[in-house]
């Protein structure tokens, strides 16, 4: 599986739900024996096991909390990038889980999961025996943007279900639900917008300006009409294989030509929903052209 094929997972998941989906991938993509992803907590220093998709002693890893000073994973947490430890099993400077068996040939690699600057959790991925190298190294690295920045479109499609339900309760009339998605979205100061069937049915003013075009003039036009001609048939297998996993949230980064045919990169963060009672995709769009 490669990290194009990776799915992500479904808007109505839990966060303990998320982290383990993802644990699963990462044991499988990174082939490995374990990967458990811990929670950063508000006081810096303590990891929170979250999720274990482990061999054996998953109960043992679960209910201990490690130190963000006195462990491998905690070093990664520290130093903000993917570290390798070879020597693991023999050397000081890691945390033991209380019931398992100490391996001196146990290799770590960890790597932290950062949103907006901000390290909040840490991938810790194990096994016996062959070392780890500097591509696995780099693959853990891109797993773990690939994985923040999905986490981050999940957490920004929960806050924006919050200010749906807050809307409803001041709300006298009732509302079909796309109204809903309409009034919030608009207020976004982030670009979204909202496809079915590859068509836009709904845009915001913040995405309208990246397309440079009128909001009611982008309705029902289709997103490939805007993208790079050289981007279209990767976007389309993209879409399709994510479509095909049937798990959200989706990241990619291509090409779109604006109304006025000039070039720009985009980074979308897409997450299925439901818009007048079909499939749909709500898309956050951000601008990356001069990053």
């Amino acid at each position: 599986m490669t990290l194009k094929e990776t799915p992500f997972l479904n808007p109505d998941f839990s966060l303990k739900e998320l982290f383990t989906h993802i644990a699963k991938i990462g044991r499988t993509v990174l082939e490995v024996d374990g990967c458990t992803i811990y929670r950063l907590e508000a006081d810096g220093e303590t990891l929170t096991p979250v999720a274990a998709e482990v061999s054996a002693f998953a109960e043992e890893v679960l209910s201990t909390n490690i130190s963000v000073n006195d462990s491998f994973t905690g070093e990664s947490v520290k130093a903000g990038q993917a570290l390798i430890f070879n020597d693991a099993g023999v050397i000081s400077g890691g945390h033991h889980i209380p019931g398992t068996p100490v391996e001196t040939d146990e290799r770590i690699l960890a790597s932290p999961f950062i949103i907006d600057g901000e390290v909040f959790a840490a991938m810790c991925l194990d096994r016996k025996g062959t070392f780890f190298i500097g591509a696995e190294l780099a693959l853990a690295e891109a797993f773990a943007a690939y994985a923040s920045r999905g986490i981050k479109t999940a957490q920004n499609f929960w806050k924006l279900q919050n200010k749906i339900e807050e809307l409803k309760q001041k709300q006298e009339k009732k509302l079909a639900p796309e109204e809903y998605f309409r009034i919030v979205l608009e207020n976004l100061t982030e670009a979204a917008f909202v496809s079915r069937g590859g068509m836009l049915m709904f845009v915001n003013s913040a995405a309208s300006e990246i397309f440079a075009s009128p909001a009611e003039k982008l309705i029902f036009r289709t997103f490939a009409e805007f993208v790079h001609p050289d981007d279209r048939d990767i976007a389309f297998e993209n879409h399709i294989n994510w479509r095909n996993g049937g798990q959200f949230p989706h990241t990619f980064v291509l090409r779109i030509l604006d109304k006025e045919n000039y070039q720009k990169s985009v980074e979308v963060n897409s997450i299925m929903i439901e818009w007048e009672s079909e499939p749909a995709v709500l898309n956050f769009m951000n601008d990356i052209t001069e990053k």
